[in-house]
């Protein structure tokens, strides 16, 4: 569910494919997601990052990122995503963003908004930063179980709210992120009806970075969408998927990134092409490392 007014958070990795191929082509980047800290306020179920405590003495100095904000930019990229952990936990998060905005990328962030004062959503939307919030479900239960913490959905709707004063939606984006569990499914569709009254816009994607629209929740109920052909197709991605992902022996556990193979080969249910397990296995995963004619 995502605002189209510039780059969307969220949808960070969509980019033509004539700029996909030429990036690849030429070694180049178009996007770099930098983890601040791992420290969190929440404790989702599903975090594969298992945030919470940050990595005592161990995680990237100031200096250091800024360098490597400095190396992607010179390696072409265009946006800047701070990620966490809850990145606004970063004590240095606007030193950070201010940095990458003066190196004219854009900054995206994602964030559950639970600390997103009026004072911050005005410093964040002085910077132009795009910010994609998490918000599991509509239904407060629902969503501080998902999340482990009790009144957190308060919190994260207090956050929107600051956001939306600022001009967030209007002319700066706005997106809601919602990880689909057996918990939460059945309040998507109220979460979507709240995203649309907020002008979240209402677009519904298999992933954030799959640049695929299974439909919009303006003209279409949630339920046909999520019967969708797209959507049947990943719920059944193992018996779908193609090429060395099904004849991995890790089959029945991971699927590898669809969004990867999207992106890198026009075909969602093709091999993930980064997969360590593949490259490592040349004689079978290099014959998927391709790009399709027909993409």
């Amino acid at each position: 569910m995502d605002t189209h007014n510039k780059v969307n958070p969220g949808l960070a990795g969509c980019y033509e494919k004539n700029a996909i191929d030429e990036a690849i082509k030429n070694n180049r980047l178009l996007n770099w997601d930098i983890e601040l800290t791992l420290g969190c306020n929440l404790r989702c179920k599903f975090c594969y990052e298992e945030a919470g405590k940050q990595s005592s003495g161990n995680e990237l100095t100031v200096t250091e990122i800024k360098r490597i904000i400095d190396d992607a930019k010179n390696l072409g990229a265009k946006n800047i995503t701070l990620l966490g952990g809850e990145p606004l936990l970063y004590p240095h998060f606007f030193e950070i963003a201010e940095y990458v905005t003066k190196a004219s990328m854009d900054v995206l962030i994602f964030t559950n908004a639970t600390l997103i004062t009026a004072e911050i959503a005005k410093r964040l939307s002085d910077l132009n930063v795009g910010v994609c919030v998490a918000l599991e479900a509509l239904n407060p239960e629902i969503h501080d179980e998902i999340v482990g913490v009790n009144g957190a959905h308060q919190k994260t709707l207090e956050g929107v709210a600051n956001l939306i004063v600022v001009g967030y939606t209007e002319y700066l984006p706005l997106s809601i992120n919602a990880a689909i569990t057996n918990i939460n499914y059945s309040d998507l569709e109220n979460l979507c009806l709240w995203a649309l009254e907020k002008n979240c816009e209402g677009f519904v994607q298999p992933c954030s970075n799959v640049n695929i629209y299974c439909g919009n929740v303006r003209s279409k109920s949630l339920s046909s969408i999520v019967n969708s052909p797209i959507l049947k197709m990943m719920r059944s991605i193992g018996s779908n998927i193609q090429g060395y992902c099904k004849e991995c022996k890790y089959y029945d556990v991971c699927y590898g990134c669809r969004a990867i193979a999207y992106a890198l080969t026009g075909d969602a249910l093709e091999s993930d092409p980064l997969c360590w397990h593949s490259i490592n296995e040349p004689q079978k995963g290099n014959k998927n490392i391709r790009k399709r004619d027909d993409a």
